[in-house]
């Protein structure tokens, strides 16, 4: 393993062909300072296979290897990533001129939008804590089930000037509001960041129904929710409290909403010929012609299967994605990083309200300029025309590529701009890789 940058500095080990692992055992704040410059070495040196090292969890986030001292590596490089103190230069800057042997980068890494942690909850009324307040051993089942549940809750107690006193915090109670000063905006945009309200009928109740109300558990004890409001809303009653009730209340709000049952089609109508009938009916059997649906759009569960295994054995974590929408949330329900590139902005706005990753809008003709090398290219975009400004920017920014909608006027286009890219053994041929 090579740790001393001195006399030689990591480029000058570099060859191509080469295969090298970066094994970057530092902070959280340290891996996301050091990540561009990873990226960059990737696009320097295009034809070096590199692996990254990251350890206490952030391999969660950034891509990583699982075996520090897995073998097959032409090179091992451990990086200090030296203290800037007492210098006028940042730590990235130290690290590139120092150990890297590359230009100064300065930028950070950038992460896509993540589902909020933090479920607020409310136990206890201001003016009728009697009827409306939730006891303190119904309110710690709550508490714990959200725990259970994988989420952080909060209690948005607000200590106002109607503050009722004796509503003392509860002793499980180890994140509340009530040490803040209290203010309206506080309260709204605490419930409006919030994965899920649960709560009394209160203030902060009726704050979630405007907000949040699809995400809202209305905790019932003498007041009927039917007294508030007529919207839909989840409760649970206090008196009659069924374990599990809250966890069961989170877990469903985690689970995708919007893919639909798979759904089979046939080319022709069923009741017009015998042909489309047993086809149809083999398509069932065989899973051929069942379809996800995302909207009006959709994609054959047999492609889908197939980019799943690729996703899973390759241990893709980052992918770059030529056009948005269903593809964009299945990939993310598989925990990968997905950026996507989209020229219909309509579709990109849709697509940010129901993904909420990192998509970048452009113009046909002018492909967004990106600092980065990812694992995978998902390419199904644009719809209209050959692809074949998508394809030279995927070909500069994945290890790894998969061609959908394949047609005779964009693999005219392919085989132009790919070539040298291989067939993956064991997949079907839209998968490709770098030479």
């Amino acid at each position: 393993m090579i740790t001393d940058y001195k006399d030689k500095k990591l480029v000058e080990y570099l060859e191509p062909g080469q295969k090298v692992l970066i094994r970057f055992g530092h902070g959280l704040g340290d891996t996301i300072l050091f990540m561009p410059i990873f990226e960059k070495l990737k696009k320097l040196y295009p034809k070096v296979k590199f692996d990254l090292y990251v350890e206490s969890g952030q391999e969660e986030i950034f891509t990583s290897i699982k075996d520090k001292d897995a073998p097959g590596y032409d090179h091992v490089f451990h990086l200090d990533f030296p203290m800037s103190e007492g210098s006028n230069k940042t730590k990235p800057q130290l690290c590139c001129e120092r150990e890297i042997g590359i230009p100064p980068i300065t930028q950070v890494a950038k992460f896509p939008a993540y589902e909020s942690p933090f479920v607020a909850v409310h136990f206890q009324g201001t003016a009728l804590p009697g009827s409306v307040s939730c006891p303190e051993e119904i309110a710690k089942r709550v508490w714990l089930e959200i725990l259970e549940a994988g989420k952080i809750p909060i209690e948005c107690h607000f200590q106002h000037c109607w503050h009722n006193p004796v509503n003392k915090k509860y002793d499980f109670i180890d994140s509340s509001t009530r040490s803040a000063k209290a203010e309206i905006t506080s309260l709204i945009g605490l419930i409006q960041h919030s994965f899920a309200f649960i709560g009394i009928a209160s203030g902060p109740f009726i704050t979630a129904l405007s907000t949040i109300p699809e995400r809202t558990l209305y905790l019932e004890k003498a007041h009927p929710l039917n007294t508030y409001t007529d919207l839909k809303i989840k409760k649970v009653s206090m008196s009659s409290y069924k374990s599990g009730s809250v966890k069961n209340f989170l877990e469903a709000l985690k689970a995708p909403s919007n893919i639909k049952s798979l759904q089979p089609i046939s080319k022709r109508e069923e009741d017009k010929h015998t042909w489309a009938i047993n086809h149809f009916a083999d398509g069932l059997k065989n899973k051929t012609l069942c379809k996800i649906l995302w909207g009006s759009r959709s994609i054959s569960k047999r492609d889908w299967v197939e980019i799943k295994r690729f996703l899973k054995e390759k241990e893709i974590k980052s992918v770059i994605e030529y056009g948005c929408g269903l593809s964009t949330e299945l990939m993310l329900l598989e925990k990968v990083e997905v950026v996507s590139l989209e020229n219909e902005a309509w579709l990109a706005d849709i697509c940010q309200k129901v993904c909420g990753n990192q998509i970048l809008t452009y113009e046909l003709g002018k492909m967004p300029e990106i600092d980065r090398v990812f694992d995978f290219a998902f390419m199904d975009g644009p719809q209209s025309g050959n692809r074949e400004e998508s394809i030279m920017h995927a070909k500069e920014h994945a290890r790894f590529i998969y061609l959908h909608d394949l047609d005779p006027v964009r693999q005219t286009a392919i085989t132009k701009h790919l070539e040298g890219w291989q067939e993956i053994p064991g997949f079907n041929k839209r998968f490709l890789s770098k030479p």
